[in-house]
């Protein structure tokens, strides 16, 4: 797995772009880590996941165990997090109800950057 960190000043938000094989879960682990390190380096607190380049591998188990503790990570449950794949499969849709489901109501994954960004700019109420 490459990627790449940047600071996107006009969404104000924090974009890890994906390429290369990624396994899930240790890889998406590993990225949460970097991202909440980033957090605290830069004061994000919102993110964009660019996995199009990727290849993703793990299965349901995988989509499953991402985002079960993203706190122990630096990556806490009122971040607003959008994560972008070329395509949506069931897995995807997994690690979004299990986040979901876990208090990170502000997780979702798109098939659609436009879209992710659009949803990621908003403002909490």
């Amino acid at each position: 797995m490459e990627h790449t960190v940047q600071h996107d000043v006009d969404l104000d938000a924090c974009v890890v772009k994906v390429s290369g094989i990624h396994k899930r879960p240790e890889d998406s682990l590993e990225l949460l880590r970097i991202a909440g390190t980033y957090a605290v380096e830069h004061s994000c607190t919102r993110f964009l996941f660019d996995m199009r380049e990727a290849s993703i591998s793990g299965g349901a188990l995988g989509a499953y165990e991402t985002p079960l503790d993203p706190e122990r990570l630096g990556v806490g449950r009122t971040f607003r997090v959008a994560a972008v794949y070329a395509t949506l499969s069931e897995d995807e849709r997994l690690l979004e109800d299990v986040g979901v489901n876990r208090g990170a109501a502000t997780f979702r994954v798109f098939d659609d950057i436009a879209a992710a960004r659009e949803w990621l700019a908003k403002r909490r109420s």
